[in-house]
């Protein structure tokens, strides 16, 4: 890649936004990553839409379902699909009602629930995996060599897990200080 591909074609100490505070490069990527998330999300939500009549969270929720054996505790996968409980439970109640998912106590657990995979959810996810799997490959992973995806697919888990202890409250080795000993 050129250093001419980095030219943001303005001058940053004219701006007060982000491109203030970000190199011409961070900012390449972060706009680059913040399209194409945008477009495929756009592109994906669309096809569930018009083909399978299920929004993209109806869809992501199946397929992590599936993906977990075909049930999962509600907390676990309101972690998973990054939803908050409210929009997660607000999903579920809409696959509920089509009979694609269903709610079952968890066991030794009075107040956890269990999100399980019906035949018919499992049969609703299989008629839209394979147009949306091809739409990946067409808009994203047909784009990249093998080498890139992998490149990618890592450096997105780094990302995302570093996210995920800042949402989960938990102490971050990168960002928070360390403590000091005070018995020494």
């Amino acid at each position: 890649m050129t250093e001419q591909r980095f030219d943001p074609g303005y001058d940053p100490d004219e701006l007060v936004g982000t491109g203030r505070h970000l190199t011409k490069h961070e900012l390449f990527t972060w706009t680059r990553f913040l399209d194409a998330g945008r477009l495929l999300e756009e592109i994906l939500a669309t096809h569930v839409a018009r083909d399978h009549q299920m929004t993209h969270s109806d869809y992501e929720v199946l397929v992590r379902l599936d993906g977990a054996g075909g049930s999962m505790r509600m907390t676990v996968l309101a972690a998973q699909v990054v939803s908050s409980a409210q929009k997660l439970t607000h999903t579920a109640n809409r696959l509920e009602q089509r009979g694609w998912i269903e709610r079952v106590p968890a066991e030794g657990d009075g107040r956890g629930l269990v999100a399980r995979l019906t035949p018919a959810g499992r049969s609703a996810l299989a008629d839209a995996a394979v147009g949306h799997a091809a739409l990946i490959k067409q808009f994203l992973l047909d784009d990249l060599t093998p080498e890139d995806q992998i490149r990618v697919g890592e450096a997105m888990e780094r990302v995302a897990s570093h996210m995920r202890v800042h949402r989960r409250g938990e102490p971050c080795p990168r960002c928070d200080p360390p403590v000091a000993d005070e018995t020494a």
